[in-house]
């Protein structure tokens, strides 16, 4: 038996391994890479989420526009507070983007939209465009909704 354990004790010593330092340096390394990673991936996807919110403003508008035309050179009936399916603008041809809610105030000759992007982490983010036809703004101008 004693030479069983002796040959046991043989073959661990000449096993190679890591040491309990050598893996604490290699967690460290990650541990800062990570560190350094995970900030910037954040970063791209707010980006990514206020491009989002972007182009569907930047879309309702057109179709605001093409809804202009359509009726007899009119917003009226453009307007909606949140903006659900079966409003005008996406019967106009507005596709749903579920993170994102719009909000609508028209009258005849001016139209606000505002753009909320629900998964941002500051809360809701807003973007307001105001379009008017020939006159200048007046009090009468419908308020953009908050």
């Amino acid at each position: 038996m004693g030479a069983v354990i002796m040959r046991w004790g043989r073959l661990r010593r000449g096993q190679r391994g890591f040491t309990l330092l050598e893996l604490l340096v290699v967690l460290l390394i990650i541990a800062i890479l990570a560190a350094l990673a995970i900030p910037l991936f954040i970063k791209q996807r707010d980006k990514a989420e206020i491009a989002q919110v972007q182009s569907v403003l930047a879309n309702a508008k057109l179709i605001a526009e093409s809804y202009y035309v359509e009726n007899e050179e009119s917003y009226v009936g453009l307007d909606c507070n949140p903006c659900t399916l079966s409003d005008a603008i996406y019967d106009e041809g507005l596709r749903a983007t579920p993170e994102v809610e719009l909000l609508i105030t028209a009258t005849a000759q001016t139209y606000c939209i505002v753009s909320i992007h629900l998964l941002l982490p500051a809360g809701p983010w807003k973007v307001a465009s105001v379009g008017e036809r020939s006159k200048a703004p007046s009090s009468n101008d419908p308020p953009c909704p908050t």
